[in-house]
């Protein structure tokens, strides 16, 4: 199977046509839900980076919507980090896992570059709303 400019493989033999079928598809889901979890991490983090954008912009309306963005990723990496830290001492669970990381930190600048972007659309009588570095 080709995903994005990767091949995804996977191979099963077993007597039983329908039983290596079953099996086979077991296994290629296996692999897809790998990307479908990275894309989840970012879009969990993308809405609740866009948040925390609005948030900061709205209690510090002096503050520059750099510094807003660059807090956001920030804060986004660390609660990624520290969720990822927490999840190694889940049972069933796996952490330290360094790509989910990157698409929580991911998903946090995507939420702060989203909240730039809307910032723009809205009435600029408001002094949050200037889209100033976005």
């Amino acid at each position: 199977l080709h995903v994005k400019g990767r091949d995804i493989f996977v191979e099963q033999s077993h007597e039983d046509l329908y039983a290596a079928i079953d099996q086979l598809m077991d296994k290629l889901d296996r692999q897809v839900v790998r990307y479908k979890d990275k894309l989840l991490h970012a879009g969990y983090f993308a809405l609740g980076g866009f948040l925390f954008f609005r948030g900061l912009r709205l209690q510090r309306p002096g503050q520059t919507a750099a510094a807003a963005a660059i807090l956001t990723i920030a804060f986004c990496s660390g609660v990624g980090a520290l969720d990822e830290w927490h999840q190694s001492f889940v049972p069933n669970r796996s952490g330290n896992d360094l790509w989910d990381w990157l698409a929580d930190t991911t998903g946090g600048a995507l939420g702060a570059l989203a909240g730039c972007r809307i910032a723009r659309h809205l009435p600029k009588e408001n002094p949050v709303n200037r889209p100033e570095s976005c």
